[in-house]
């Protein structure tokens, strides 16, 4: 998965965000940022130049529960699963809509998830 660009010629950072617990919440689509300067508050050598990025949110708190009482292996598979479940569904923005290969994107994912040991 080292060379995203092969997902979209727009697309050249991905980014997984997990969130589990009552206190996150994510965003119910993924954001694509196109290009932005985050602004640091207290420090201009600590903005971030944000260029072709996809953000995707991916909320564990439906597995919370099983999440936590299981062992390491069995996290890993909670996390693959509801992975794969979420980014085979999830609206594109509409920019990237029409270049951006899913199903690549799947497969890849897949494929790393096995990598690790986790049955998808």
């Amino acid at each position: 998965m080292a060379n995203k660009s092969k997902y979209s010629c727009d697309v050249e950072k991905i980014v997984l965000i997990y969130f589990c617990g009552s206190f996150c919440i994510g965003r119910k689509r993924p954001k694509y940022i196109e290009d932005k300067i985050s602004k640091h508050p207290r420090s201009e050598y600590l903005n971030m130049h944000l260029y072709h990025v996809l953000q995707i949110d991916i909320d564990l708190n439906d597995v919370r529960k099983e999440f936590f009482e299981t062992d390491k292996m069995g996290s890993y598979n909670i996390i693959a699963r509801t992975t794969l479940e979420y980014v085979s569904t999830m609206p594109l923005p509409v920019k990237i809509r029409k270049t951006f290969d899913r199903d690549l994107f799947v497969n890849d994912l897949r494929e790393f998830f096995v990598s690790i040991g986790c049955d998808v």
